[in-house]
């Protein structure tokens, strides 16, 4: 196969050729110049390839001496870092070795002090031994002293208030007996007056419970009065009826709460005990009915 590779002129020559008025031509290329294309070209691939591997090694150079740089930069901080070290260890050894001097001195002077301080400690203690101790003998003959005086106010308020405590005894036994017999006064007293109370509470009651009946009574005559003897009605009929009154003794409601089982008889019932308002009712007894059950039996 023949490959043909055109130059810009040649294409240029190209376009010409194939122009309308030459449409017909044909341009050939002989061997040696399709040779030297070729080789043209391969030479500038080698250049082009040249050109990469020496950037590529200018690039590696670069790097390698980047890491040099660094590595020496690294290489001098610890230099320095070693030597600031050892310049610091050795003034911290300066500096404790001044202060095991001071220390010493200052030990030194502290046994001084206290050697002194010491031997005037023991001159003053045993003057403070001697001192105390005429003190405590002057304090024993002082509180011997005032011990037998005690003794003696001890003995005199010893008698005095076993005194006081026998007359106590005597007053308190004396209220004792006066309170017993107060006491004994007194409920005799509480007694009659709970005696009388129930005497009069049961006659209040008695007289109460007379008055309620002589009520109940005028009430079934008051109601039997306005009674109608309903049609159908038989002997022995009888009903319950609950009865609230208002505040005049009349009659507020009535209401059945027993039937007699007859309703026509329970209805007129009813009707009675309503046409007896006011009830005869008296005023100290009142509200003992302001609701109160009635037996109705006529």
């Amino acid at each position: 196969m023949l490959i043909v590779f055109f130059s810009t002129e040649q294409k240029e020559q190209r376009h010409k050729l194939v122009a309308p008025e030459n449409i017909m031509q044909a341009v050939a290329i002989d061997e040696n110049q399709l040779q030297a294309a070729l080789r043209q070209k391969e030479a500038e691939l080698e250049r082009q390839k040249a050109e990469q591997e020496r950037l590529e090694a200018l690039k590696r150079k670069r790097i390698a001496e980047a890491k040099l740089r660094e590595k020496k930069q690294q290489e001098e901080a610890k230099r320095k870092a070693e030597e600031k070290r050892k310049a610091e260890a050795a003034e911290k050894k300066r500096k404790a070795e001044k202060r095991r001097k001071e220390a010493e001195a200052a030990e030194k002077k502290r046994k001084a002090d206290a050697k002194r301080k010491a031997d005037a400690a023991e001159k003053q203690r045993k003057a403070d031994a001697k001192r105390k101790a005429e003190a405590a003998e002057k304090k024993r003959k002082a509180e011997e002293r005032r011990k037998a005086e005690e003794r003696r106010k001890a003995e005199k308020r010893r008698k005095a208030e076993e005194r006081r405590k026998a007359e106590e005894r005597r007053k308190a036994e004396e209220r004792r007996k006066a309170e017993a017999k107060r006491k004994a006064e007194e409920q005799a007293r509480q007694l009659a007056e709970e005696k009388r109370q129930a005497e009069e509470a049961a006659r209040y009651q008695a007289e109460k419970l007379n008055k309620m009946r002589t009520v109940v009574a005028r009430i079934q005559a008051r109601v039997l009065q306005n009674w109608i003897r309903p049609s159908g009605y038989y002997k022995g009929l009888s009903c319950v009826i609950e009865i609230q009154l208002k505040g005049g003794r009349g009659v507020k409601t009535a209401k059945i709460i027993r039937s007699s089982g007859n309703s026509i008889f329970d209805t007129s019932a009813i009707k009675a005990v309503y046409d007896a308002s006011p009830l005869p009712i008296p005023y100290d007894i009142f509200d003992e009915f302001r609701v109160f059950n009635f037996r109705f039996s006529p």
